[in-house]
């Protein structure tokens, strides 16, 4: 009979009194306020904790404080920067008049449909259950501290990114002068955006979209380590975030664009591929240098949309095959395709010490 730690225990408990004290009483932590992220992020916390109970040993001490410091460090981050940020929503515009207004398509489906906007808001935010799903459901300890590290990584390198290039989204550039989102628009924005050149408005999470990237480092990982049905839910997951993040105004297409190169940097970089994590990332900082000083705005469309394709082309096409090649740290094995571990066996849990 299998005896299960008291600290598989000590963890339950302190999960469900976050998801019951938390999000009802947000005064315990007065950055934080009742939202679905908060949700989301309470639901994780208990996942992994009754994970202990049937055995599954974590790839890192105590993961459910992971969650917990990223719900309250975006709630810091996104709405209470100690400093103003002189953002860059208006070029982003400007630029994404070369696709067309896609997002805000997007937009008035997420806003005039009931289905698509629970489909859509609900999908965007829940990201850290999302993150915590495909953790289980990977096959080894050693496979899911890589993925672990790929999810931190993304979001530490992307707060400078951020810097670069601040951007709050077009929902919080437009919002001040329509009363609904998104405005119903044609043609050149210039007519429209300029009242707003003065009314920019405070913020730096936009470009590249971390939703999208944690989306595709969900997917990719997928692909590589789990079976068809986690494969598909993992790919319709990233296809309805990349919708969400139009659909709530939080992003341009712009800022999709760049997520590929910059979720294909972290793979490469959580799997030692060095020379193609180089890559990515300059292929990501000339692209923010370019909207950041305004060079983007003078390519013709045509131009830049050979820019997009190949900046998102190669990436993809590398990514997509399962068969591409993954170091591994020397020492480490990683389960034989057709012979995955189950979670909290011994075969996955053999010379590991228990977390």
């Amino acid at each position: 009979m299998r005896t299960v730690p008291i600290r598989a225990y000590l963890f339950a408990v302190f999960s469900f009194a976050a998801a019951f004290l938390w999000p009802l009483k947000p005064d315990i932590l007065p950055y934080m306020s009742l939202t679905p992220v908060v949700w989301f992020s309470c639901v994780g916390m208990i996942a992994l904790s009754l994970s202990r109970l049937y055995g599954v040993r974590h790839a890192v001490p105590a993961p459910e404080f992971y969650i917990f410091a990223y719900a309250l460090l975006l709630d810091l981050f996104v709405n209470h920067l100690p400093y103003p940020v002189r953002a860059l929503d208006v070029r982003l515009l400007f630029f994404d008049y070369n696709f067309g207004y896609f997002g805000m398509v997007i937009g008035k489906l997420y806003r005039q449909s009931t289905f698509w906007g629970v489909v859509l808001g609900l999908t965007y935010n829940s990201l850290m259950l999302a993150v915590t799903a495909l953790y289980l459901a990977l096959p080894s300890i050693p496979v899911r501290r890589r993925f672990v590290g790929a999810v931190i990584l993304a979001g530490t390198i992307i707060l400078p990114l951020y810097m670069i290039c601040p951007a709050a989204g077009p929902k919080y550039l437009l919002e001040a002068m329509f009363p609904w989102w998104p405005p119903d628009m044609s043609g050149p924005p210039a007519s429209l955006v300029m009242p707003a050149m003065n009314a920019a408005p405070n913020g730096m999470n936009a470009i590249p979209s971390g939703h999208f990237a944690w989306a595709l480092l969900i997917f990719w990982f997928a692909r590589k380590h789990c079976s068809n049905g986690v494969q598909i839910a993992a790919g319709a997951y990233a296809g309805l975030t990349c919708l969400a993040t139009f659909g709530t105004g939080e992003h341009y297409v712009v800022d999709l664009v760049l997520s590929v190169p910059f979720a294909a940097g972290i793979w490469a970089v959580v799997h030692r591929q060095w020379r193609l994590a180089g890559i990515a990332l300059v292929m990501v900082l000339t692209w923010l240098v370019a909207l950041r000083e305004g060079w983007a705005l003078a390519i013709p469309p045509l131009a830049v949309w050979l820019l997009t394709g190949m900046t998102v082309g190669p990436w993809a096409v590398y990514l997509a095959d399962r068969n591409s090649p993954v170091p591994v740290a020397p020492g480490v094995r990683a389960f034989p395709p057709g012979n995955p571990a189950v979670p909290g066996s011994q075969a996955e849990t053999a010379g590991t010490a228990g977390r």
